[in-house]
């Protein structure tokens, strides 16, 4: 007696499937069904695909093929491992595949096949998040029929790797440093995301994101460059200055810029970088101080071609370490009682009459006994 085809008995799903035969419409299994089932599209035992020349093809007892016995479908139907999440359009109909964050996480292609180990995986079975190596991606990227996680822009400025996850090549830490080195399991971000070092406080806009990055200021003090990597100190600005003790040239042992030692007041001034601004020395601070805008100490001035100058004048040459600014501001001499412009700023200097008297020139530099005599100070 004929009762039907299998599904009607309960010895296996329903089709989910329907055919168009022209006057009617049938119930067929789907590809999936199919795949799964091990059927044809009307529900039958499928035998398995032809065996390669060899080895041969082990049959049962029952003349099916051996590797036909007790399959029941994909792994996740089995609870070995869990469902897809994904779907895939095939035209007719939609299969479940597997998306790309479960095959990174599970080491699955899209069927749930498992995949050969990728290069550098340490043995892992997913992203360095899914084991705790890593904080997890704070983005999403719409891949067109799903969506992966990706580390934002500041995360991987911070983490010292790509959008995927992937430690970067030491090519890229000139924009962003990571100590990490490339394929180390384990490896950290930048020095300040390990306490070493102070946060950057500037950013730099790097077309597609922003990357955090030191400022002049930030540069100066910690002795830096904007990555944040050590540089060495900077060379003289002069070649009389390469001759001079260490100390004139305005670092004095490191440690950030004189004035953060009390060595020195503070700059008054600010120079815009773009991006950030820097404290700078102003004219007015230069010319009392005797430094640049940076405030390293400016080289002494070359001495007059005959006689030179008397020995006191050793005591107020600029650019000597020690010296605070021009002999006035050390009670040595009087203050000089008039200005004179110098287009965007104006500066003190000895009158006529001071010069004389005093025996200085405009700037309160000692002049040689011959022209203090010849002005009428006394020899």
């Amino acid at each position: 007696m004929v009762i039907g085809p299998a599904w009607t008995r309960g010895e296996i799903e329903k089709p989910t499937g329907t055919k168009n035969m022209g006057t009617w419409t049938s119930l067929v299994y789907t590809p999936e069904q199919q795949a799964r089932l091990g059927v044809d599209e009307a529900g039958n035992r499928r035998p398995s695909p032809a065996a390669p020349p060899k080895p041969a093809v082990v049959m049962s007892s029952a003349g099916a093929p051996a590797m036909m016995s007790g399959a029941m479908g994909p792994a996740w139907t089995r609870g070995e491992v869990e469902k897809p999440a994904g779907t895939k359009n095939m035209g007719s109909y939609t299969i479940a595949v597997y998306t790309a964050e479960q095959q990174a996480r599970l080491g699955l292609d899209e069927s749930g096949n498992k995949r050969a180990a990728a290069p550098m995986m340490c043995g892992a079975t997913g992203p360095a998040y899914t084991r705790g190596q890593i904080e997890p991606p704070a983005a999403t990227k719409n891949m067109g029929k799903f969506t992966i996680g990706v580390y934002t822009a500041e995360q991987q400025a911070r983490l010292g790797v790509d959008e995927s996850g992937n430690k970067r090549a030491a090519a890229h830490a000139a924009a962003v440093v990571s100590t990490g080195v490339p394929g180390m399991c384990g490896a950290t971000g930048p020095a300040w995301t390990r306490g070493e070092i102070e946060k950057p406080a500037g950013t730099r806009d790097m077309g597609s994101q922003k990357i955090l990055v030191y400022t002049g200021e930030q540069q100066a003090r910690l002795g830096v460059d904007e990555a944040g990597r050590k540089v060495a100190a900077p060379a003289p600005a002069v070649a009389a200055a390469a001759a001079a003790p260490a100390a004139v040239l305005g670092r004095c042992g490191g440690g950030g810029p004189a004035w953060m030692r009390g060595e020195i007041e503070k700059p008054a001034g600010t120079k815009d970088r773009g991006s950030y601004k820097v404290l700078v020395y102003t004219p007015e601070q230069q010319a009392r101080l005797g430094v640049d805008e940076q405030g390293q100490q400016s080289a002494a001035p070359a001495p007059a071609p005959t006689p030179a100058p008397a020995p006191t004048a050793a005591a107020d040459a600029p650019g000597l370490c020690g010296g605070i600014g021009p002999a006035w501001t050390r009670g040595e001499i009087e203050r000089p009682a008039a200005t004179m412009s110098m287009g965007t700023y104006n500066v003190l200097v000895y009158t006529e009459e001071q010069q004389a008297r005093l025996g200085v020139d405009e700037q309160g530099n000692r002049v040689q006994a011959a022209r203090a005599v010849a002005a009428g100070a006394p020899a």
